[in-house]
């Protein structure tokens, strides 16, 4: 699949998270402006390297960058202020796969 139009030009590093909304997807970046896509949230996930970007549920997709950690009543800690909720069973594989966000956020808070 092509890159998406909307993101030509628009640095992957500034996008803190990105939001399933219905059938389109909101960008929200590190300035706090907000960009929607046409493109569903899992055209979004396909493209952006998993490296940097963590599936925290079906409606997120988060930039690690941006990320303070993982708190263990199930919440995911942004550098914004914002907290995202974690399902049950996908706290336990992201524990699995990013051990050291759940160790710096006790050690930020």
């Amino acid at each position: 699949m092509n890159w998406p139009k909307i993101l030509t030009g628009v640095p992957m590093s500034s996008v803190q998270y990105l939001q399933a909304e219905s059938n389109y997807t909101s960008l929200y970046f590190k300035e706090g402006s907000k960009l929607i896509s046409g493109y569903s949230l899992n055209v979004f996930a396909g493209l952006f390297d998993e490296r940097h970007f963590i599936r925290v549920d079906r409606s997120h997709l988060v930039n690690r960058k941006f990320i303070l950690g993982i708190s263990e009543d199930g919440f995911i800690h942004l550098k914004n202020d914002l907290k995202l909720s974690i399902p049950r069973r996908r706290k336990a594989l992201l524990f699995d796969q990013y051990p050291n966000l759940f160790i710096n956020l006790q050690t930020t808070l």
